[in-house]
Order: structure tokens, then C-alpha cells, then sequence
């Protein structure tokens, strides 16, 4: 089993999940993780035997420039999505970057229940905004308004 898990807080976040990784290895010897964390912290998932990958990000400096950031953005999504994995753990937001047929109909009663900010960004559109705004997640399209719980002031393109 792969999972992927996100921990982009802080240190004390990836510390703490840890112990859990350990009791998953326990109950699940072939258990693979790959770990999205801050580049300051990418050295401490590493300690663990069950984490096969890490990938350091900067969304802390990201956040100061999104547009300047983009292309590099857009590479640790690809690589990112060039692993298919069983369970996400963590994971604030959901972007969709491909019209594949697997990311079609996700099932969003899990999603909302799962995701710790319930956002879903739809770079191919593929969603529909409003069965989205009956929903508990924030949805941002491309050239459509954002749906959701979330102060359309501050999302000015």
C-alpha cells in the first residue's frame, strides 16, 4: 500500500505523526509513504523506515508570490502526480490538473469528511459549480465564480 501524507504546518506536525506511522508499518509491513513537507522540515520524515519519498515544498514563500511561483509549482505537482497512491493523508485542497476519467467522480461525501479545509481548485472545469455550492467545499474554476464559503473579496484575478 502507498499513501501520501501532507504535513505543511509546522515541525511539530510532522513530529507527531511519526508514532502513527509506525503503528501503520506495524499493521502493514509493505506500507510505502511518500511525505509533502516544508523544505525547513524535510529532513525529519526521512527518519522514519516507512517514508520511501520526501518532497519538500515552499508553500510558505509560494504564498508571498503565486504567479512568480507558478512553474515551480507546477513541477512538484507533476511530481507529485506521477505516483498513484492508495490513501492521501492530511491534504488541505484538492487541484485538479487533468480530465483523466479516475478524477471525474470523486466520491466528495469522503473528500469532505477527510479534508481538513475542504477546497477544491478544477483547472479543466470539470465539476460543476452548482451541485460544488451544495456542498461543504470552496470551489474555484477557471473564468467562473468562486462557489463555497469563502470572502469573494479577496479572490480577485
Amino acid at each position: 500500500m502507498r499513501i501520501l501524507v501532507f504535513k505543511l504546518t509546522s515541525m511539530g506536525d510532522v513530529i507527531h505523526v511519526l508514532p502513527a506511522l509506525t503503528d501503520a508499518y506495524k499493521a502493514i509491513p509493505d506500507l510505502q509513504v511518500d511525505f509533502v513537507v516544508e523544505q525547513p522540515f524535510a529532513e525529519i520524515p526521512a527518519w522514519h523506515a516507512s517514508v520511501n519519498k520526501v518532497i519538500p515544498v515552499a508553500t510558505r514563500r509560494w504564498r508571498k508570490n503565486l504567479w512568480s511561483s507558478r512553474t515551480e509549482i507546477i513541477t512538484q505537482l507533476r511530481q507529485i502526480r506521477e505516483q498513484q497512491y492508495d490513501a492521501i493523508i492530511d491534504a488541505d485542497a484538492l487541484i485538479v490538473v487533468t480530465e483523466w476519467s479516475e478524477f471525474r467522480m470523486p466520491n466528495f461525501r469522503i473528500l469532505e469528511k477527510l479534508m481538513v479545509e475542504k477546497t477544491i481548485f478544477d483547472g479543466r472545469n470539470i465539476y460543476d459549480p452548482e451541485e460544488m455550492g451544495e456542498s461543504e467545499f470552496t470551489y474555484y474554476s477557471i473564468g467562473r465564480d468562486v462557489v463555497g464559503n469563502v470572502n469573494k473579496e479577496t479572490v480577485k484575478a
